[in-house]
């Protein structure tokens, strides 16, 4: 990304996480939890899932699970179907990318640490 970008890697890393509050590894580990707690609803096991979601190891995949989600995949696929979408939309909404004020203040803050330092 960084690359199609035309910045370095830290640069890239910086700018995500002011934008999205998380950093792009930290985000992408994220979306494949999600994706993990939307597939658990259906037929497909455990392990099956894990590997499709490119983990090498399934007891990797039920740490990273387990600390995002505060239980296991096992737990999460015997709740009923509701209580599986409210904790998506919770874990949505309790970690919501910070205001464009926000965005907008460490934005500004960043170019004048630039014209500090170019001048």
């Amino acid at each position: 990304m960084a690359e199609q970008c035309h910045v370095s890697l830290r640069h890239l890393e910086r700018r995500f996480k002011l934008e999205v509050g998380f950093t792009p590894r930290a985000w992408l580990k994220r979306q494949r939890l999600k994706t993990a707690l939307i597939r658990l609803q259906g037929t497909a096991s455990i392990k099956e899932i894990a590997y499709s979601l490119h983990y090498c190891q399934v007891s990797h995949f039920c740490r990273d699970f387990k600390l995002q989600f505060k239980m296991t995949p096992s737990e999460s696929r015997r709740l009923p179907r509701a209580a599986q979408e409210r904790l998506l939309a919770l874990d949505n909404s309790t970690h919501a990318k910070p205001s464009s004020r926000e965005s907008r203040s460490a934005f500004a803050a960043e170019r004048k640490m630039t014209q500090r330092f170019s001048r």
